[in-house]
Order: C-alpha cells, then structure tokens, then sequence
C-alpha cells in the first residue's frame, strides 16, 4: 500500500522561517566582537532607557489620540465638546508632572486645532488654560477628581470669554459646554483612573 502523506507539523512550518529568518541575523551576530558588541549595547540601552521609552511612548499616542479627537470638527459644523485633549492633558499632568503636563496640554490643543481646521483668534484663550489646565493637575490627589474641577472651571470661563469677548451666541456656547462637561464627566470617571494606574505601574 503507497505511505499516506505525512500531515505537516508546527516544525515543518518554523524550519523555513528560521532558515530564512533567524540563521542568517545569528550568523550576523558571530561573525565579529563589533557585532556581538552592538547587539549587547543596545540591549542594555533598552533595559537602562525602558522605563524612558515607554514614557515617551505613552505620551506621544496620548499627543497623538487627543489631536485627532477634533478632525470630525472638518466635516460638523456643531461646536460640540466631545475630544480627548483633556484626558491626555490631565493623565499626563497628574503622572508626569507640571511641566510634561503644561507641554503635553498646549501640543495636544495645537495639534487638534491643526486637524480640526478651525484656527482663529478666539482660540488664545484656549490655549493658555489648557496649557494651565496640565501644569495643576498634578496638584490633585485623584486623576477623576482633577479631571472633572479642571474641566468644570475650564468650561465656566471659557463660556465667560467667549460671550463676554468675542460675543459668542450663546445657544452655540451653551452646546459646547454641556456636551464638553458630561463627555469629560464620562472620560473621567470611567477610563482616565484605569489610564493613570497603568501609567504609574
């Protein structure tokens, strides 16, 4: 009777990956003392930079989640408060410190107001209290708590500023604050503590 074929196994699937693959960088790493010593520098710049890098890491996706919170702004006309410049402000903030915070909030916004289209004058305000918004979170004893004053005292003066200002209509005003607080409410109670003890573990 002809020998029934041989069903592959999990070898027979990792033997050419490897050929190909991992042969070929272990024949990179024996082939020289330069080689050998590159590959052990930069695992001990990983173990020494770590904690750095996901630092960097975390806070650059945060930069990037609350810049593009506002692109739908392109395409709605509705000055509606729904965005993530506040959770990556205050997260950073309160784990990070004021100045990582007071940066992180004033590069978020900018970024934000890029994406979102609507640069103009009346932003400054803006600007400033976010930037300041970071710079006190860390003041908090609780990233919900200083989260929802932040966004509380933020939303009152801005309300202020751009009806005492800039003249806003207030049905308009009253839209974006409402929508901004219980968004914020939401952010805040619900995923921003779970945020700040990962970033702290």
């Amino acid at each position: 009777m002809p020998n029934k074929k041989r069903e592959k196994d999990f070898f027979d699937y990792i033997n050419p990956f490897t050929r190909k693959y991992v042969k070929p960088g272990i024949d990179w790493f024996l082939r020289s003392r330069i080689h050998m010593a590159l590959v052990v520098i930069g695992i001990i710049f990983l173990v020494v930079f770590a904690s750095l890098i996901k630092q960097t890491l975390i806070i650059s996706l945060l930069i990037l989640l609350g810049g593009i919170s506002k692109i739908y702004q392109r395409y709605f006309r509705a000055q509606v408060g729904i965005e993530f410049i506040m959770l990556a402000t205050v997260v950073t903030g309160f784990v990070y410190g004021s100045i990582v915070g007071g940066i992180v909030g004033f590069v978020t916004f900018s970024l934000a107001t890029y994406f979102s289209g609507r640069f103009s004058h009346s932003l400054f305000p803006s600007f400033i209290m976010v930037t300041i918004v970071g710079m006190v979170s860390p003041l908090f004893n609780s990233v919900a708590v200083a989260g929802i004053v932040l966004t509380i005292i933020y939303d009152i003066l801005l309300a202020y500023i751009y009806i005492a200002w800039f003249r806003g209509r207030i049905h308009r005003v009253l839209l974006f604050t409402l929508t901004h607080f219980f968004w914020n409410l939401y952010v805040f109670t619900k995923i921003a503590p779970s945020l700040a003890r990962t970033l702290l573990t």
